[in-house]
């Protein structure tokens, strides 16, 4: 039998800035061999950018073909997911038990959902509010719906197992989460993103170790999951950790003296969650309070998420020839899920990083984690929520805001509702670099431990893990 085996899910391509990066990958070969399990295991490309000779890759099953089987992990999903927004209403979550029977269409086309499935979602809500329900469902979809031969064939082999998760959702999590639970694996979340210990649900596994990011997620760690407080390590966050290495491998930037034009990066959204037309009024209206003067001596960085090429071609048509104004879209290393698009992910990631560096300011349409990484970089944020079309509104957008009127996980960026208070929250963070730099240095440390030792902290939590 061989020693440790390391189970490294990364079942999205944004998340191999996260894991699949030495600041992890480093200590977790340290303590035996490691799998990840990837949608992306036969991609060339993939193989070429993360190959090392400690890590293998293997690729999880897709849901099963039964019917009845795929009816029933339905049902736990929205007894796991629904029954904790239910349970956990009052606790900051009632935006999303609002909006559970509202299909988002495109353009703020929404949908009330089928009689049959809001039905099912009242019922299951309710009883999902034990948590226990849905791991009675995950239990009779047993091992002929959560099977992964390969990597229990694999499993057998070694004397110990460690599962390493970052998401709260999606199938291939819940299928390796069922596995760790019938062959009794160790198992550690160090959470990618905001929400995984926020909005998706109750956890998958049950953790010995949650690594949260930072101050922030350790709240929504004890307000929502309630773990033993031996088992909340603050870890610090590993794609900052990344940042920091990539940082090193850039050029210094010129210097902002001189005739350099300030950098507003207007960063858009997808029509399912803000309106097009908003995020365009928006961007005209800072436009022109450019051309005015009224914002003096800056430039607009479009970064439109432009996913197909149609956008794009949209985009390009209305943008391309305006005055003070550049589109960069946004890198597939940063974005991607399913999909591997990038064929220079490293590359992608500098010049993201660049990008950022090189602004003065971030405009978001609605609310994006591309805010924390400008935190972490220097740049502040102001949130655009103006939205003439009443979209927000009707989807009760108001319940994310904390009761000061910051979004709830980025209570220090402010939120515009008027195109005033958009010009005027621009000229502010613009003018006033003090201001702006502390709300740099609050958002940052709300997302991160800076002053732990990463690689440390990681290395004593695989070599010791914390028994059940």
């Amino acid at each position: 039998m061989k020693g440790k085996l390391v189970v490294l899910s990364v079942p999205f391509q944004r998340l191999n800035r996260v894991l699949l990066t030495n600041p992890v990958l480093d200590v977790l070969e340290e303590a035996g061999d490691v799998v990840a399990i990837t949608p992306f295991a036969q991609n060339a490309d993939f193989i070429n950018a993360h190959k090392r000779n400690g890590i293998s890759f293997l690729t999880a099953p897709q849901e099963g073909i039964s019917r009845f089987r795929n009816k029933l992990y339905w049902m736990s999903e929205m007894a796991r997911l629904q029954g904790y927004w239910r349970k956990n209403k009052n606790k900051g979550l009632a935006y999303f038990l609002k909006n559970r029977n509202r299909q988002l269409g495109d353009e703020g086309a929404d949908v009330n959902r089928p009689f049959l499935v809001r039905l099912s979602s009242a019922v299951f809500s309710f009883v999902g509010m034990w948590p226990g329900f849905w791991h009675l469902l995950d239990r009779c979809l047993g091992t002929a719906f959560f099977s992964f031969p390969e990597l229990t064939a694999l499993a057998r082999q070694y004397n110990e197992v460690i599962l390493v998760q970052s998401a709260s959702w999606g199938f291939q999590d819940r299928l390796l989460a069922h596995a760790a639970r019938r062959h009794n694996w160790e198992t550690i979340l160090i959470p990618y993103t905001t929400d995984q210990l926020y909005t998706n649900g109750y956890l998958m596994s049950d953790f010995k170790a949650i690594c949260v990011q930072g101050p922030l997620e350790k709240d929504f760690a004890e307000r929502f999951h309630s773990p033993a407080a031996d088992r909340l390590i603050e870890l610090g966050s590993a794609w900052f950790r990344n940042i920091d290495i990539i940082k090193n491998e850039l050029p210094l930037l010129a210097s902002g003296a001189g005739n350099r034009k300030r950098r507003i990066i207007y960063s858009g959204s997808t029509s399912e969650y803000f309106p097009t037309a908003s995020e365009y009024k928006g961007l005209d209206t800072l436009l022109e309070a450019i051309n005015q003067n009224t914002i003096s001596n800056a430039v607009i960085v479009y970064r439109p998420f432009g996913h197909t090429p149609e956008l794009r071609k949209a985009i390009n048509e209305r943008y391309s020839s305006i005055p003070n104004l550049v589109i960069e879209y946004a890198q597939g290393a940063c974005y991607g899920l399913s999909a591997y698009a990038s064929l220079s992910e490293k590359e992608e990631l500098k010049e993201y990083i660049l990008q950022i560096m090189d602004a003065d300011l971030l405009v978001m349409c609605l609310a994006s984690t591309l805010s924390l990484d400008a935190a972490y970089l220097g740049v502040p944020t102001i949130a655009n929520h103006v939205d003439e079309t009443g979209t927000l509104v009707k989807r009760h957008t108001d319940l994310l805001y904390e009761k000061e009127g910051g979004i709830r996980g980025v209570p220090d960026i402010p939120v515009a509702h008027s195109y005033e208070d958009l010009i005027t929250g621009v000229q502010l963070l613009l003018n006033d670099r003090a201001r702006a730099q502390d709300q740099c240095r609050k958002t940052s440390l709300q997302w991160d431990y800076p002053e732990t030792d990463f690689q440390e902290t990681l290395r004593e939590i695989i070599s010791k893990p914390i028994s059940a």
